[in-house]
């Protein structure tokens, strides 16, 4: 009796730790979709002319992006590398585990992009100003630890 009790708690222990591992690519994914629609969403669409320049969105998601920076490098347990979300054209690539030093100093780059440009963008101009810099520090790091899903 003990046995078949034993290798169901096993299915299910092996169930839940795919599962975990599972999340940790669709948190990091839900992550990442805040902060592409932040970036790309309100700050480049007022960049572009496609929205009218608002300060108060424009706030909003310079504290968005740097609440998700700020959670991002706890993102990329081991246990979910090779993890793709379901719903992502993205993934990340193994130098996100491989490199984990200097894949958190380039978060730590780009958080303190935001915050060195948050309190400087006040009008239109400055967003045309600050926002090649911003979306450059992105770029940086999803071309190193980015792949396109085939």
């Amino acid at each position: 009796m003990l046995r078949p009790l034993l290798a169901v708690a096993a299915m299910a222990l092996g169930l839940v730790t795919v599962a975990a591992q599972q999340n940790g690519a669709e948190e990091r994914s839900a992550l990442m979709g805040v902060q592409a629609n932040r970036t790309y969403g309100v700050l480049n669409r007022m960049v572009r002319g496609q929205q009218p320049y608002d300060q108060a969105r424009v706030d909003e998601a310079f504290v968005k992006l740097a609440e998700t920076l700020e959670k991002l490098p706890s993102l990329f347990p081991e246990s979910s590398k090779g993890q793709v979300a379901a719903k992502s054209n993205y993934a990340a690539a193994p130098g996100a585990w491989d490199n984990k030093a200097e894949r958190d100093a380039q978060i730590a780059k780009i958080a303190k992009v935001v915050a060195d440009l948050r309190p400087r963008v006040r009008s239109l101009d400055d967003l045309k100003a600050a926002y090649p810099i911003l979306n450059g520090g992105c770029n940086d790091c999803h071309q190193q630890y980015r792949l396109r899903k085939s």
